[in-house]
């Protein structure tokens, strides 16, 4: 009864703090929200008191069958072409939630393929335009940075819990700029 009582405790504040953020959200974007935005927003809350799952971030991963993991790539390869986006925002979420890699394991997958999209990104945006971006140096040199700083602090520092609240954090930021831009 205590265990359950501490599950609800902890649903019921991840839930407030999703209230918060949609009450937040609103009063920040009222003039570019749409009604139907508005009432979207709302589901997110709705979704976590309806299903209040914890993700199992120790559980022994399972692979999938080769022709599943191969569709998911495509469908995530052309989600990333549609959405201008490196893919890991789509990859990580499915690695994790379906049990096919463990939180660290899924960074490292998740790494390598954002590294393919962009190459082939950068390929893309060259045969349209004829050139690359001049400020391409610098995006490359904080890239790596950020990479080196972030795989220390993934593969030595943090726990598997805050890794994925770093990727939802992620993913909300993403999903934001999605919807605004």
């Amino acid at each position: 009864m205590n265990l359950f009582l501490t599950g609800l405790g902890r649903v019921s504040a991840q839930a407030a703090l999703l209230v918060f953020l949609v009450l937040l959200a609103q009063w920040l974007f009222k003039s570019r929200l749409t009604p139907r935005w508005r009432c979207a927003l709302w589901l997110l809350p709705a979704i976590r008191l309806l299903l209040p799952l914890e993700v199992a971030t120790n559980r022994d991963p399972k692979p999938p069958h080769p022709a599943l993991a191969a569709l998911t790539g495509a469908i995530i390869g052309l989600l990333s072409g549609l959405t201008g986006t490196g893919g890991g925002i789509f990859l990580s979420p499915i690695l994790i939630f379906c049990g096919w890699a463990a939180t660290r394991n899924a960074s490292g997958i998740a790494i390598t393929f954002i590294l393919c999209n962009s190459v082939f990104g950068l390929l893309g945006n060259l045969a349209s335009v004829q050139r690359l971006p001049s400020e391409l140096p610098i995006y490359l040199a904080a890239a790596m940075a950020g990479a080196l700083v972030g795989t220390a602090l993934g593969v030595k520092r943090l726990p598997s819990g805050m890794i994925l609240k770093a990727l939802g954090a992620v993913l909300v930021i993403a999903g934001l700029k999605l919807i605004f831009t």
